[in-house]
């Protein structure tokens, strides 16, 4: 990434910390980034290597992880809170409690 951006020259900048003058142009910047770009994606495969075990781990337990929430309200409900919305005469509870918060 770091290179197509230079090739529209784009260029990063450090404003602060350790790495304050450091060049991504630089060969030692180079490699301090790519060394950066390495310890991100081996964070993000950590990262879903620990969400599926536990995905699996909870299939075991009978449960289900994951997935989409159901909408409190149905299609009918939505389109009557949009028009009440609207129109602006819902008040806060009345909403709450059409949502099923209340």
């Amino acid at each position: 990434m770091i290179y197509t951006l230079t090739a529209r020259q784009v260029h990063l900048v450090v404003l602060e910390g350790p790495f304050a003058h450091t060049s991504p142009l630089t060969s030692g910047g180079k490699l301090l980034y790519a060394i950066f770009a390495a310890l991100a994606e081996f964070e993000r495969d950590l990262i879903r290597d620990r969400v599926v075990a536990g995905l699996a781990a909870a299939r075991t337990r009978g449960r289900k992880g994951g997935g989409v929430r159901s909408s409190p309200l149905s299609n009918n409900g939505w389109l009557a809170l949009g028009i009440a919305l609207m129109a602006g005469t819902l008040l806060n509870l009345f909403l709450a409690w059409l949502w099923g918060l209340l």
